[in-house]
């Protein structure tokens, strides 16, 4: 009989590991781009993420760096500091794979509250025209991989990680709702 790791008593349930850098430079943007490539890291587990009217990055360079990573303009309008970290970390997170466990983790709002000066710092760098990369990775080595990279080429690098939901069939009757999903965890 085969085991799902999540269903092994006593292992820690799983974790999406984030790396996030905020890059105010197009050169250090490529170049980031250009070492995740050169060590084989999955383009597909990064987000670039800026305003819908950036002023650092010229749309010529947005559109080549689309075809290498996703890229999203977002929209600053009604972003509050209190949202900045789940709308745009968290949010892209669960699009580089983890699921919520429950409605209020989708969007981040006890993560966001831990983290009111990333939130701050986030939010500010996008208004003066930055964009955000984030990188999920599968485990903290990969993490702390792309994190040393990252501290050569972005103006400001945070870690992060998310706690996988757990499986329903693990939830036994001694679980307490709202503790399988997603834990914001600043490292």
């Amino acid at each position: 009989m085969s085991t799902i790791a999540g269903d092994l008593a006593g292992l820690p349930p799983p974790r999406l590991n984030l790396a996030v850098g905020l890059f105010d430079r197009e050169d250090r943007t490529w170049a980031a781009v250009r070492q995740f490539r050169q060590r084989n890291l999955d383009l597909a587990r990064c987000r670039f993420v800026v305003s819908r009217e950036p002023s650092i990055f010229s749309p010529r360079a947005l559109t080549q760096l689309s075809t290498e990573i996703s890229l999203e303009c977002i929209s600053l309008n009604g972003l509050s500091i209190d949202q900045a970290w789940s709308r745009i970390v968290i949010a892209k997170a669960l699009e580089a794979g983890a699921t919520p466990a429950l409605p209020d983790e989708a969007t981040g709002d006890t993560a966001a509250s831990i983290l009111a000066r990333q939130n701050q710092r986030l939010l500010q760098h996008l208004e003066s025209g930055g964009g955000v990369l984030v990188v999920g990775l599968a485990d903290e080595g990969q993490q702390r991989l792309v994190a040393e990279l990252l501290l050569r080429l972005a103006s400001v690098v945070f870690t992060h990680q998310l706690r996988a939901p757990s499986a329903p069939s693990t939830l036994g009757p001694t679980s307490t709702p709202g503790h399988g999903g997603h834990a914001a965890k600043s490292i």
